[in-house]
Parts: structure tokens; sequence; C-alpha cells
């Protein structure tokens, strides 16, 4: 994350009340960061943060090329936080942004609050105290983003497992293409998006996720020893969508001119703190989602975050040597399909996780005029032969091509996860070009 909290800009809702995971959400249209964490303690509870942009004008896109105007704010602080009663600690490794709101799934994979305990005390690791609880279902919060407000919550039956989102949207505000593209989707209608019924809007939002192929335990049990597991089909990933309605009034009341939220957890059927009880409308994979190449670590064009979008780029196991080495673009319009680029990862060699980089605008044009695979991936590629690693660049519309360019570094970097890309450099000073 290119951002930096410091206390002196922490805003008026004071200082961050909890750690937050791995993948904040960038609204691509305001700059607004979007996060979640855990705040662990006697009361367990979930914390949703909003963080307002660091030199962001509103004028500009925050993946603009063009630099920030003089009303722009220099420094990031917190806007928001709002916390919400939780009755086990949760994985919450990712969640997604869908427009006007934030989507958070619980799967029934937690540990039970004295396991915290346990592990404070030395006695065993919290990730050995977490069970899939058998026969339970999973459920999806929805929030408001623009006050963090929970508005809905949608049982998930049967639940997922999985680590990563690839993107989520509104259904209905994705243009012609995704209308037709969503024909016969199991009898669900596009013009049920946005219909009024007793004074709610009825909202639809799709959610794309990279699915575990294996049961959890399965997946926790090789991810405890990363460097002798082999990235076989428990550890892979199909690409599944899923389609929650709920209904929805932005006038309710609420909780949400406060910095804290309700720490009385979730209702049954959730009317008294307004929240709405939704539907899964649609749970299935991607028609071409067995037959393709199993998966990790997807990214996405920045800016089609929360927006309906067609590309999704991950790694990919095609060689079957025991661990991902191949950076791969996936059509999400045809049925998944998988197009891997094979030209950098020769036998021996292996990619790591591409960071999406958009080309800047063409002279006089606008944000919207580039296409959404315009741009370019970066990754690292280990080189076992040399024992070192190269620095790679792709052309993300031509995954058929060759490298555009590709640094030999003298020495090996360690496998990582979840680059991002910024205008600023860090450590050097000044601001030059930009960094993965």
């Amino acid at each position: 994350m290119p951002n930096a909290l410091l206390s002196s800009t922490v805003g008026p809702h004071g200082q961050l009340s909890s750690f937050f995971s791995a993948h904040p959400k960038q609204d691509p249209d305001t700059g607004t960061l979007y996060n979640v964490g855990i705040l662990l303690g006697p009361s367990l509870a979930l914390n949703l943060i909003k963080i307002s942009p660091a030199s962001f004008s509103s004028t500009s896109s925050p993946f603009s090329s063009s630099s920030s105007s003089s009303s722009s704010s220099s420094s990031p602080f917190l806007l928001r936080q709002h916390s919400y009663s939780l009755p086990a600690i949760p994985v919450l490794h990712d969640f997604v942004l869908a427009g006007r709101f934030l989507v958070i799934f619980l799967s029934p994979y937690q540990a039970r609050p004295p396991s915290l305990l346990r592990s404070l005390l030395g006695l065993a690791s919290l990730g050995e105290m977490y069970r899939w609880e058998k026969g339970k279902e999973g459920v999806a919060w929805v929030f408001e983003k623009e006050t963090l407000r929970r508005v809905a919550e949608v049982a998930i039956d049967p639940p997922f497992s999985n680590y990563h989102f690839v993107n989520a949207w509104e259904r209905g505000k994705g243009g012609k293409e995704g209308e037709r593209a969503r024909k016969g989707d199991q009898g669900v209608v596009l013009e049920r998006q946005g219909r009024m019924k007793g004074g709610e809007e009825v909202v639809e939002v799709e959610v794309v996720v990279a699915q575990h192929r294996s049961g959890r335990e399965e997946v926790e049990k090789l991810f405890r020893d990363m460097y002798h597991a082999d990235f076989s089909q428990g550890l892979e990933c199909e690409t599944w969508r899923y389609v929650i309605r709920f209904g929805y009034s932005s006038s309710s009341s609420s909780s949400s001119s406060t910095s804290r939220g309700d720490r009385g957890g979730t209702r049954q059927g959730g009317r008294e703190d307004g929240t709405r009880v939704g539907e899964l409308i649609v749970a299935s994979p991607l028609p071409l989602a067995a037959s393709s190449y199993g998966y990790e670590l997807p990214t996405i064009n920045p800016r089609t975050v929360g927006k309906e979008g067609r590309y999704a780029y991950v790694n990919a196991l095609v060689r079957e040597e025991g661990f991902i080495d191949t950076v791969a673009k996936l059509d999400l319009r045809e049925g998944g399909r998988m197009e891997p680029h094979t030209w950098s990862v020769p036998s021996g060699c292996f990619a790591g996780e591409a960071v999406f980089v958009p080309k800047g605008r063409k002279e006089g044009g606008r944000e919207g005029e580039a296409e959404e695979d315009e741009g370019y991936l970066v990754f690292y590629v280990f080189d076992s032969r040399r024992q070192a690693s190269d620095l790679v660049v792709i052309d993300a519309q031509k995954m058929e091509n060759p490298p555009l360019a590709v640094v030999h570094l003298p020495v090996r970097v360690p496998y990582s996860y979840h680059g991002a890309w910024t205008t600023d450099t860090f450590g050097v000073g000044g601001r030059a070009g930009g960094r993965a």
C-alpha cells in the first residue's frame, strides 16, 4: 500500500483501532482507501476502515499520470472506522468493493476466542486452532461504503473457501457488453437491478472468486510449510461467480454518524439495526473453470476495482513442476478462458505475482478512452538455473509476445506476495517514474 499513516494525520476519528488486511481497496474514482481488520480482546469485532486519498485531486483519477493539484491533500488520514461484533475469529484475508458497497465474506473456518489465549500463552499457534465447522453456512455482510453502515447480510450455503477475490460490481451498471454476457444466468434477469420494492431499491452484486479446489483444512495444512509444499491440486484455485440480491435504502436509520458501529453482533433477520436479509441467487463456476490451469494471486487493472471488468491476471501452474510458474490472462467474458504467457518462464523458472501498470493517457485523451488491458504486467521470475531473479515486463494486450524488458538481477529476490504500483519513488527522494 503506497500510503503512510502518521500519528499527526489520523483525522477526527482518532487512530486505527486494529491491524488490517493485505488487500486494501482503492476507489478508482475518488482515491479513497478501504480496508478491514479484526479487533482482538475481550470483545471480538470486525473493524472497517476508510482512509482519505493521499495527494488526490477531485478533478483527476488516482491512477492518472498527471500530477496532483494544489487543492489535494498531501497525507492520508483516517476518515472513519466502524466495528461489528464477531462470535469467533475468522480468516479475513480479502474482501471486495462493488460500486456503492463493500462486501465481506465470512466462512465457517474459524477459531474460537479461547484459542487466542492459548496462542498468546505459547501453548499452540493460532493457525492450529482453526477448524472448518461442518454443516455451518457462510455469510456475506454488505456495507455502504460511504458510511460503513451494514445494510444487508446474505447466507452463503454451501460456503466456499478462498483467500482472494478477483473483483465485484453492481449488476446492471456494466454497459451493453456486460448485459450480453449475462443472458441466461439461471433465470436471473438484468432488469431486477435498481427496481423498487416497498420503497427500497433491489440491488444485485456479482462477485468473482478465486475459489479453492480442495477443502480449506487441506489447503491450510499445505500452507503451514510453504518451503516443502507442492503447489498441487490442494492449493489450486478456479474461478467461481456468486450473485447476491438485497434490498437497499440509503435513507434508512442507522448509527453511521458514529465512529464505532454496532457491537451487539448480528441479529437473526437483521431487522432491528436496519440490516436487510438478502439472498444468494447464483453460485456457479465459470464454464471453463474446471478445465483451466489451476492458479492463485489474481490481480486486475486498478481502474476497474469495483466495476465490471473483463480481464484478470493470475499466477498459473502450467508445467506441473510443483509450484506456480506462469503469468496468465483470465478472460471473464469468455467463460474464464486462460491465456498463459510462456515466453518469460522457461523450464526451471517460476514467475511471481504480477502487478498491472496502466498505460498513461494519450496526448489530449481522456482516462476512459484506454482499453481495460492497455498496460503492462511487471513481475519477478526466479531462475533456478542461475539461482537469481529477473524483473520482467510484458504487454498485457499481447500475451503471445516476448517480454518487453528483462532485467537480470544479481541476486535472488525471495518470494513474497501482494505488490502495488505507485508513481512515487520511496527511499530515493523526489518523485520519479514508478515502483512496484
